[in-house]
């Protein structure tokens, strides 16, 4: 063995016995077989923890879409990042597929089969919210109109000096009779269509990944393995610059008001840890697609967390919780 093998290679001392005889042998072991600690870090435990942390990122709305579902009533909820992120595990599902990369998949599948029950809750009470609100406006507007009519009645009494006479009376009770009718076949039938402003975000993104998912899957021909990766990856990272999008403008807020409320400490700390352990992985593996888009993620967390320690969180009466009393109802209670 020359000196430059000790220098380039591994040696393993091994000694084996044949027919009683000792032998003993140099085993080389070439470098690029040996796996470091450094490898195995980077290459299994990241993401193996950036499935686990990335899961429960995704499940963090789970018990407020819940409560809201059991209510409902869909409050302050904000469902916008949803579609973006129905679109954003998409793309790293299907990017999984072309690299036969078991850590992207199963960081991205749960949160993909989360997302379409989320997108599906968030049309669900987007409809029941404004169903319900179109009711109680029904209802205030009923009840205004009533108490025209009655003071328009005490007017005629006080002007004229004498009750309303039994055929006046029962022309306003027949006419009160008929408004509740018609109130009740408007809230009952429903002919007025509900806007639909989400289901609109989520059927475009979705088309986007029909097209993008047939071009790559129906062009063999025309493209290589590296252009379906290339394209897929430009596709999710565009999709990834939206979901951040929540992560922006909460900084902007922040920034403007002072206040570090609208900050939500259990998501912010989530996806940096997230976002750590990804781009690790994507540099180890050399996947720019994976890292940069992360790397980016990393740094916004890491803002919002400072902006956490410089800005104090001052609670007001605006941050209620989901059990607020809606404005139509107070308008309903304060005519009672």
């Amino acid at each position: 063995i020359s000196l430059q093998s000790f220098r380039n290679h591994h040696l393993r001392f091994e000694e084996k016995r044949c027919e009683g005889t000792s032998i003993k042998t140099w085993i080389v072991l070439d470098e690029s077989s040996m796996v470091s600690a450094k490898d195995v870090i980077l290459e299994y435990i990241c993401p193996a923890l950036g499935v686990i942390v990335a899961n429960i990122m995704f499940s963090a709305p789970y018990k407020s879409v819940k409560k809201a579902v059991a209510q409902g009533f869909l409050g302050d909820l904000n469902p916008t990042p949803w579609a973006f992120m129905l679109g954003n595990t998409c793309g790293w599902v299907a990017y999984s597929f072309l690299l036969n990369n078991y850590w992207i998949f199963f960081g991205n599948c749960p949160g993909f089969l989360l997302s379409v029950w989320l997108n599906l809750c968030a049309a669900k009470l987007q409809c029941q919210d404004y169903r319900v609100k179109e009711m109680r406006r029904s209802f205030v507007t009923y009840l205004e109109k009533q108490d025209a009519d009655q003071s328009s009645r005490k007017l005629e009494i006080s002007n004229n000096g004498e009750t309303i006479n039994e055929q006046n009376q029962n022309g306003a009770d027949k006419n009160a009779v008929t408004d509740w009718a018609s109130l009740a076949l408007q809230v009952t039938t429903q002919s007025k269509p509900a806007p639909a402003p989400h289901e609109k975000v989520v059927i475009s993104i979705v088309i986007l990944w029909v097209i993008i998912l047939s071009t790559v899957s129906l062009g063999k021909d025309l493209f290589s393995q590296t252009t379906k990766e290339f394209i897929v990856g430009i596709v999710v990272n565009i999709n990834l610059c939206f979901f951040y999008g929540g992560p922006l403008s909460t900084i902007a807020t922040v920034l403007k008001t002072r206040n570090t409320t609208s900050i939500h400490i259990w998501t912010m700390t989530t996806n940096t840890a997230n976002g750590a352990f990804w781009t690790a992985y994507g540099i180890a593996v050399q996947d720019y697609f994976i890292s940069i888009p992360n790397g980016i993620g990393v740094l916004l967390g890491l803002v919002q967390g400072a902006l956490v320690f410089l800005f104090p969180r001052q609670v007001t009466d605006s941050k209620a919780d989901n059990t607020k009393v809606p404005p139509e109802q107070s308008a309903i209670e304060e005519e009672i």
